[in-house]
């Protein structure tokens, strides 16, 4: 049996400025530097991207400071292909 993942969100409990720095260290090598897509998403009021579909929705409207990172489809696959998420790196407590 075959198991693929197509879809990742991660909440990130960070105000907006650590999270930037945290997918700058992790992940833009691979998917290039963050642009702003200038408008918001379903409880966010801020959007930012990067390549293949990820996307980094922040500054949530309840005034909490927490980030969301979204590796949709294409991007999920070459993330996890690529051992952006090694064993225990992660706390995963929902799946």
């Amino acid at each position: 049996m075959e198991y693929k993942i197509d879809y990742l969100s991660i909440t990130v409990h960070l105000p907006l400025e650590e999270c930037i720095t945290l997918y700058n260290d992790h992940f833009c090598l691979a998917l290039f530097m963050l642009y702003d897509l200038h408008h918001g998403a379903k409880g966010f009021t801020g959007v930012k991207a990067a390549a293949l579909g990820f996307q980094l929705k922040h500054t949530p409207g309840n005034g909490s400071q927490f980030c969301s990172f979204m590796f949709p489809g294409q991007v999920c696959s070459f993330c996890v292909s690529c051992k952006f998420f090694p064993p225990g790196s992660f706390n995963i407590n929902k799946i």
